[in-house]
């Protein structure tokens, strides 16, 4: 066993946790159960199976549309209050439950450690850039809704009014999701009330704390000794200062949430129709097969985790959920993760066949040694399966057999694989799909040897900030001065977020890489007249830039990156997607192609030391002051490097991800088509990227030396109630904002 776990686990051996409950206006009082919530030494192993019932299995809800249902909301935060209340010494207490993602880096229900010897591996469970990352998060996510569950059936049991309708509202509650990619900013049930009136057993109504605004540590463990997280007794989000009396700023959140809607959007869609094997969806590391210029899973979830959790305004410190050591414990976690999981099932309809394929471990876990080679059959611990064995890869694919669905496949024949994958590529295509779209008035000009999708890719070192996660962003145009405006700068294109700690940076450089689209920025904003190169290069040439941001939306000077590199690159596209109305419509015919423009981001996430930092992307001027970066109007998306300093070991980790560009370039830029000829010029001239801490401080580029960033035109071919036909991108070498050699 590691050195440092030992003496984590002599600190747990010696903690005496005090049970406060929930601080609420009023209390909520609910029965223990007794066959579900035992107590860690009455069992050997909690083993994991869902919910099961014997009707049709229920959907899990967008909380959205949670929060509009009186009885199953009631049900909802009176079962999340009562998991939060447990005493956290109980295994399966909130607490416990969290922990098994990171800190406190203790044994859960008697998995693991394995035997190897590295002082080194990532404390936690959970399984971060490698290609377990999807699958191993669904069982994780069962837990908690297997718990949620009882207590919600536990509570249903004790009302006088209604009771029959409560009971049957338990038996069907599932997690809720929050649909981030069509609804960024969460309801204020979630985000903004820290109080919420429901209906309590006795039919009242009346106001309780709110359990999704944050979680209160009842004591703050033994274990977060040596980190930052000490000084606050609750979870945060965009902390106003680093003292013990920090609150959320929710007005920083929602304006950084707003400041990601187009990006996350543009980069889900382009997730679930480009990533076409299992290493291009599951996961941010730049290992095995990969091919497509579309953000991993892993990628998108890294910049959500970003947005959520922000920093302080000095962007020393970032929120909870920007640092994946501590990020389960803020709610929003579990509503995040389960749209993780959702977005798992959608690209699996669309893809039959495709599942979990071999790779690195890359960092490793507690019980999975690092660098060894993992996959469908490896073990998900420690989530058993029986009380001898656990979950596996192969075991997982089916949410039914889980107890639980999704909306989207309510009513469809599960064994017909045509017809699911026919009716979810048409829900897809509805929730989030469409072309990039110019003025009828001027017609894009598609030739017969197509267009190109133009992306700035962005590599970088996620450790480069020494594990704090940051942004590599991209702009097309001037950068505002100050990093707050960098987001809602007009020329903000899109960013790369490196999503980093520092409890995972050894030492060594983990480069990371993701792309940011230009297209959209492009088609408008730089007025040129199609995607065709000459126009774009020149244009791209003329304005691209990026800045280096931490989480807190901390301006990092880019050469404190030096591991950054950032290329333009075009690829010729067939665009199989029918257009939505956007300001700017498109004239494109079903079998003309066009190309799709993407930055591609690989940085190492350990760049600053393993602090989150994002890499944003921009198309036109960006403001000097950082804290604009994001409310810029060339801001157009971000690549989140998620770590944390607790695995920072100084070796790299790279990661990947890509920022789109078409919607932006379809609605700010002028031209008249996606054709080189005008979308590289554009693109030259406008695009940029800056790097940002999760504190939003500006970050040097030179910090991050091993950030790349690169621009890619795809070509996309257009398919009428289909998904879009991609082919092979193609890497502008003309179009590179940075570079490992420089």
């Amino acid at each position: 066993m590691p050195v440092s776990l030992v003496k984590t686990l002599a600190r747990w051996v010696g903690f005496l946790a005090a049970s406060h409950g929930i601080l609420s206006a009023q209390a909520v009082t609910v029965p223990r159960s007794q066959d579900v919530l035992v107590n860690s030494r009455q069992q050997t192993h909690f083993v994991v199976q869902g919910v099961l019932g014997s009707g049709a299995t229920p959907s899990r809800r967008e909380i959205n549309d949670l929060v509009q249902d009186e009885v199953q909301f009631s049900l909802f935060i009176q079962a999340l209050a009562a998991m939060q209340a447990e005493d956290q010494q109980s295994e399966l207490s909130y607490f416990q439950v969290a922990g098994i993602h990171g800190l406190p880096f203790v044994q859960w229900s008697g998995s693991g450690p394995s035997s190897f010897a590295s002082s080194d591996s990532w404390g936690g469970y959970c399984t971060h850039r490698n290609v377990l990352f999807p699958s191993w998060h669904r069982p994780y996510g069962v837990v908690f809704e297997q718990l949620l569950n009882q207590k919600a059936v536990d509570i249903a049991n004790t009302y006088t009014v209604d009771q029959g309708k409560y009971q049957s509202a338990a038996e069907n509650l599932r997690s809720p999701y929050w649909d981030w990619a069509q609804n960024i900013i969460p309801p204020p049930e979630v985000i903004e009330l820290t109080e919420v009136t429901i209906t309590m057993p006795n039919g009242s109504r009346q106001a309780v704390a709110n359990p999704l605004f944050t979680y209160h540590f009842h004591p703050i463990d033994p274990g977060f000794a040596d980190t930052p997280y000490t000084r606050w007794n609750s979870t945060l989000r965009y902390p106003t200062s680093d003292g013990p009396d920090a609150k959320t700023d929710v007005g920083r959140m929602k304006s950084q949430l707003a400041s990601s809607q187009r990006n996350v959007r543009t980069s889900t869609y382009a997730m679930l129709t480009r990533a076409k094997t299992w290493a291009d969806f599951s996961n941010t590391g730049l290992g095995g097969d990969r091919a497509s210029t579309a953000n991993s899973l892993e990628a998108i979830h890294d910049g959500i985790h970003n947005d959520c959790g922000g920093g302080t305004p000095d962007g020393r410190i970032g929120g909870h959920m920007s640092d994946p050591a501590i990020a389960a414990f803020d709610p929003i976690f579990w509503l995040h993760h389960t749209n993780v999981d959702r977005m798992l099932s959608l690209w699996s309809a669309v893809n039959p066949g495709l599942w979990v394929t071999e790779g690195s471990s890359a960092l490793g876990t507690y019980s999975i040694e690092k660098n060894i080679t993992v996959g469908a059959t490896t073990d998900l611990s420690p989530f058993w399966d029986t009380t001898s064995s656990y979950w596996q890869s192969t075991m997982v694919e089916s949410t039914e057999a889980l107890g639980y669905t999704y909306p989207e496949f309510d009513g469809l024949n599960m064994g017909d694989t045509a017809a699911v994958r026919s009716s979810i590529a048409k829900q897809i295509k509805s929730l989030y799909g469409g072309g990039a779209s110019f003025n009828s008035k001027r017609e894009l000009t598609t030739r017969a040897d197509g267009s190109l999708d133009w992306s700035a890719r962005v590599q970088v070192d996620k450790f480069a900030l020494g594990g704090k996660t940051f942004d590599v962003l991209i702009f097309l145009g001037d950068v505002p001065s100050d990093p707050a405006q960098w987001y809602s700068a007009s020329s903000f294109v899109g960013r790369v977020t490196a999503f980093a700690s520092s409890l995972q940076n050894t030492g060594s450089p983990e480069l990371i890489e993701g792309f940011v689209d230009l297209n959209s920025f492009i088609a408008e904003h730089s007025g040129l007249s199609s995607f065709g190169s000459d126009e774009v290069k020149a244009y791209i040439d003329k304005n691209l830039a990026l800045r280096v941001q931490t989480s807190g939306s901390q301006a990092v000077d880019v050469n404190e990156v030096p591991s950054l590199a950032v290329t333009v690159v075009s690829t010729p596209e067939t665009n199989n997607v029918a257009s939505p109305s956007s300001k700017r419509e498109l004239s494109i015919r079903a079998g003309n192609e066009y190309l799709d423009w993407t930055v591609r981001v690989q940085v190492d996430k350990f760049a600053l030391g393993g602090h989150t930092f994002n890499v944003l992307i921009f198309l036109g001027d960006v403001p000097s002051d950082a804290k604009e970066w994001r409310s810029a109007a060339s801001f157009v998306g971000s690549v989140t490097a998620f770590a944390t300093p607790l695995l920072n070991h100084g070796r790299p980790a790279l990661i990947e991800g890509f920022v789109h560009l078409n919607n932006f370039i379809a609605e700010h830029s002028g031209l008249h088509s996606f054709d080189p000829e005008e979308v590289k010029p554009y693109l030259k001239e406008n695009l940029a990227f800056r790097i940002q801490t999760a504190g939003s401080q500006p970050v040097d580029p030179d910090e991050v030396p091993s950030l790349d960033i690169t621009v890619a035109s795809t070509p996309v071919t257009d398919v009428v109630d289909s998904l879009p036909e991609y082919r092979d991108a193609q890497y502008q070498a003309d179009l590179v904002l940075a570079d490992t050699s420089r």
